[in-house]
């Protein structure tokens, strides 16, 4: 397996993977700590950007390994089950710059997430699920075109209206019904809405093809009270081989908190091979 950092603009108004260094301060303090790739968020979709991010990557040898699509809720207020037609349209049409400036990274993923969308009283609960699916549908065969995947992440209740567990996400995936539409897990979530972190990656199986590490309070592994020996055991268990990705709150410092959730990252790619 390999290892990745969670970077976001201070922009895009997202509550983790934020820093106060620059990027290339923080993409090289990242390489520094042995890690493989980082993923990003970022609202400005620009080619230049595309560019930057890339050239700073690249200089520390890192993968891109996926772009997050969260700003377009929590920066630009755009979902997929808004009431509004036009602002479903407008959530698809961004979600699509993502997956296009994803592929000028190079990167396999864009995640989706927080542009779901929270529960609003002038759609059911059905309606709502249709638009989401619907959505998910075109943005996924339009990823495909570019030879992409989305990835679904199931989010707790707290910060999102739909599929907070991985059963949830399991009958949309079947819904959508395409090839290039998969799963990511996120322990922080899955403390929260999973009787079974274990359990629930299991169930995950196949479709799981990014995961997302955070202790119980959103610090790196270790300094809250999940079991992540458990999650090792249940991802070696389904053969996964992708990606261990940090998506921590950077506390108290951003070197202390990489440092942290590498060492736990290395204990538990250790008890892979034991």
């Amino acid at each position: 397996m390999k290892t990745d950092v969670y970077l976001a603009d201070k922009e895009t108004k997202f509550s983790t993977g934020t820093s106060n260094q620059s990027l290339e301060q923080i993409v090289a303090r990242t390489a520094e700590q042995g890690f493989d790739g980082i993923e990003f968020m970022t609202g400005n979709l620009k080619p230049s950007n595309a560019d930057r991010i890339l050239e700073i990557a690249r200089s520390h040898d890192l993968d891109i390994v996926s772009l997050a699509s969260g700003f377009i809720y929590s920066q630009h207020g755009m979902s997929f089950t808004d009431p509004n037609a036009r602002i479903r349209a407008a959530a698809v049409r961004k979600t699509k710059e993502c997956i296009e400036f994803a592929h000028r990274l190079g990167a396999r993923f864009v995640s989706i997430g927080l542009v779901r969308g929270q529960k609003n009283s002038k759609v059911s609960s059905s309606t709502a699920r249709e638009y989401l699916a619907k959505s998910i549908r075109e943005c996924g065969e339009f990823a495909s075109t570019r030879d992409m995947v989305l990835i679904v992440e199931p989010e707790n209740r707290y910060e999102n209206g739909f599929l907070h567990t991985v059963d949830d996400a399991l009958v949309l995936l079947d819904e959508v019904h395409l090839g290039n539409v998969a799963l990511l897990v996120d322990t922080f979530h899955m403390n929260i809405e999973e009787a079974s972190i274990g359990e629930a990656i299991r169930k995950a199986g196949k479709h799981l093809v990014h995961v997302h590490l955070a202790d119980s309070n959103r610090l790196a592994p270790s300094l809250g009270h999940i079991n992540f020996a458990e999650v090792m055991s249940a991802l070696q268990s389904i053969g996964y081989d992708g990606y261990l990705g940090l998506e921590i709150q950077f506390e108290p410092t951003f070197e202390s908190a990489i440092e942290t959730g590498m060492r736990c990252l290395k204990q538990m790619m250790k008890q892979s091979v034991t």
